[in-house]
């Protein structure tokens, strides 16, 4: 894939990435610092940061209806609705498994996707909620981060088994197409709805990527 440009991410371990597209601000989280952050746009520059609702958080979405944003994280096993871009929670609940490791929002549906990286699933929630309306298996052995791409209604998924993005059919476990990721520990990926351009981050190298399109 073309990468437009990478930087710094504002942590040395970063596992989440989302977009607020009423702004064009990127959304980050970071595992070792436990914080979440506001950029201003697609850059490194910060505008705000906030301390995650536990100790390793592991992936981040936005809910654009309402301007919520929804976190995960990996060492309480729970799933987090905030009250717009901050620290204060509207409710939480445990994950359908043990491990999560990305959340991503359904534009078209109000669904609620995750991922746990240890079972390599996927899972269709109700809604914001813990009710679970269908699972599939991911298509490499460790998926990591998923997004949702809303000019088509394909799920993006990463996995760090196989350190390849795929393009889902629909939110499903078919796959139209995979492609390598930058670097060598993909840790999450979203769709900026204004330019229609991926946005992924690297754990192991600490980077936040912008890509030209999905192709």
């Amino acid at each position: 894939m073309t990468i437009l440009k990478s930087f710094l991410s504002p942590g040395d371990l970063p596992t989440g990435v989302t977009m607020d597209n009423r702004t064009g601000n990127l959304i980050s989280c970071d595992y070792n610092t436990n914080k979440i952050y506001l950029h201003k746009g697609v850059s490194g520059t910060i505008l705000k940061s906030f301390s995650a609702p536990f100790v390793s958080p592991v992936g981040v979405t936005f809910d654009h209806r309402t301007g919520n944003l929804i976190s995960c994280d990996v060492d309480s096993s729970r799933i987090y609705l905030h009250r717009g871009i901050s620290a204060t929670r509207i409710k939480e609940f445990l994950a359908p498994d043990s491990n999560p490791s990305g959340v991503a929002y359904d534009t078209r549906t109000g669904n609620l996707i995750s991922c746990d990286y240890t079972a390599s699933k996927i899972y269709v929630h109700r809604g914001i909620s813990s009710t679970i309306l269908k699972e599939f298996t991911g298509p490499g052995s460790d998926t990591y981060g998923i997004g949702f791409d809303p000019f088509t209604g394909n799920l993006l998924s990463s996995d760090r088994g196989t350190t390849d993005f795929y393009i889902h059919k629909g939110v499903s476990s078919t796959i139209l197409k995979s492609f390598n990721s930058p670097w060598s520990h993909p840790s999450s990926l979203c769709m900026d709805v204004r330019t229609h351009n991926l946005i992924s981050c690297d754990y192991s190298i600490d980077r936040i990527y912008l890509h030209r399109g999905l192709s």
